[in-house]
């Protein structure tokens, strides 16, 4: 069963639902004050691989705001993986 409509903070690299969710949107800002860096969200409960759903390249103090008008079903779940030294704070959607 897929999980209800919402949020999922996102405050750091790692698992943002381990299990099926829907994902709508993405709202994610590079904190770090120096380094820009890639943003991707996977379709994998526990790591950085498998089908990418989603990637950004932030620089320093960027963000997206990115409603997803064609819904994607993550199956696994998702994960967040951000490269070199960049930050993030935001929020998925998930419907």
């Amino acid at each position: 069963m897929l999980t209800t409509a919402g949020t999922i903070p996102v405050t750091a690299a790692g698992v943002l639902s381990d299990g099926p969710v829907i994902l709508a949107g993405v709202i994610i800002r590079n904190t770090h004050a120096t380094n820009a860096g890639v943003f991707r969200i996977y379709d994998n409960a526990t790591t950085n691989s498998g089908t990418i759903l989603f990637t950004a390249n932030l620089a320093a103090g960027a963000h997206i705001h990115l409603p997803l008008y064609i819904t994607v079903n993550a199956l696994k779940g998702l994960y967040l993986a951000i490269s070199g030294s960049a930050t993030a704070e935001g929020c998925v959607l998930i419907a």
